[in-house]
């Protein structure tokens, strides 16, 4: 899953998911930070855990996101 956290800086999620692409992997691209926590929640099985990687500015929204449960199923 693809994001481009709130940040001017941030490289467009459709860029990411372009690159993965080229590498041979599969990554879709979403508008929001919640929209791709939600959407990896829903691919991921039951009880696993879902990873946020990327830089401080994504962990940083994921992080506030979980906190106030704003990145449902």
């Amino acid at each position: 899953h693809a994001v481009a956290p709130a940040t001017p800086r941030a490289r467009p999620a459709e860029e990411v998911r372009a690159a993965a692409a080229a590498l041979g992997l599969e990554a879709d691209a979403h508008a929001g930070v919640a929209e791709a926590i939600a959407c990896a929640r829903r691919a991921a099985a039951d009880g696993a855990a879902v990873v946020v990687a990327g830089s401080l500015y994504l962990v940083g929204e994921a992080r506030s996101l979980l906190a106030q449960g704003s990145a449902g199923r």
